[in-house]
């Protein structure tokens, strides 16, 4: 038989297993170690029910998920797209020419040329946020700053168009794995 009994000189409420048909049970209050007796004809089976101290706790379950390679993918792309963006400023910066070579057109070359500081700028400072976001898809961290760096990729202009191209399929395959950044390994917590 279990049932509940308070320590007489602490107050403290114990837990009493007894078997059947003993009358009294003599116990020891954990907290203060005083020694008494307790009478257990009133006891009944469902009286006690053991609670865990601390109270109410969040938990964090994992979430069952198919991980694929999204992410990672997304990274080589910006990867991909912050160099090739680096390298097309430089070249604007260094010789805006090369520009026509590519059979980009005369009037883009005239634009770069002219704003070649402005567009130099503009365009390191995009692929350096590419480059961060491929950080962040690879370690499948902060969506947002994946995104961002998704979006910058775009923004790049490596080589005008290929920066681009890379730059919106990397954001297609960060949006499309949204679920692996917010779970990642760490659970979803409720």
């Amino acid at each position: 038989m279990r049932g509940k009994a308070k320590c007489p000189k602490c107050d403290h409420e114990i837990i009493v297993e007894a078997s059947p048909g003993v009358e009294k049970q003599t116990v020891t209050c954990p907290k203060c170690g005083q020694v008494f007796s307790v009478l257990v004809e009133g006891f009944e089976e469902s009286e006690a029910k053991w609670e865990e101290p601390g109270g109410e706790r969040k938990t964090i379950l994992p979430e069952s998920y198919e991980e694929t390679k999204r992410p990672l993918i997304a990274s080589t792309l910006l990867a991909l797209s912050s160099i090739l963006g680096i390298i097309t400023a430089f070249s604007i910066f260094l010789n805006p020419s090369l520009l026509n070579d590519l059979a980009f057109g005369e009037f883009l070359v005239k634009f770069f040329f002219s704003h070649r500081i402005v567009s130099f700028s503009l365009i390191i400072i995009f692929s350096i946020l590419a480059a961060i976001g491929c950080y962040f898809s690879y370690m499948k961290k902060m969506f947002s700053m994946a995104l961002l760096g998704g979006i910058c990729g775009v923004l790049s202009f490596g080589l005008l168009i290929v920066g681009p191209i890379l730059g919106t399929a990397a954001t297609i395959l960060i949006v499309l794995a949204r679920e692996e950044f917010e779970n990642s390994i760490h659970g979803k917590e409720f």
